[in-house]
């Protein structure tokens, strides 16, 4: 049960991790985003708006 659960946050930590490459990706043509990157612990950090 355990390595199903370690298995699952594997498999969306990577799904989390490609979309938010191609959400990046997105968001940087549309806007001017400064440093929108997922930090080393797998969070998010908040977007800068460059006004």
């Amino acid at each position: 049960m355990l390595l199903l659960k370690i298995s699952l946050s594997l498999f969306f930590d990577k799904l989390y991790d490609q979309f938010w490459r191609r959400y990046h990706e997105v968001l940087r043509r549309s806007f001017c985003f400064q440093d929108l990157s997922i930090g080393e612990s797998g969070v998010l950090k908040s977007p800068t708006i460059i006004v």
